[in-house]
């Protein structure tokens, strides 16, 4: 197993935007979830540096 990177979470982030963002007429509340979580987790190892 590969450790996930700080570069493999801002990815994943991108990626739930840009489907959020492709179809706004669907319940994203999990991935609503999902985004808070990555956010302070880049937000975390920035500050860490």
């Amino acid at each position: 197993m590969t450790p996930v990177t700080t570069a493999d979470r801002a990815r994943e982030r991108d990626a739930l935007l840009h489907r959020m963002n492709a179809h706004p007429e669907r319940d994203w509340s999990k991935e609503r979830d999902r985004l808070a979580i990555l956010n302070r987790m880049i937000q975390g190892s920035a500050a860490a540096v």
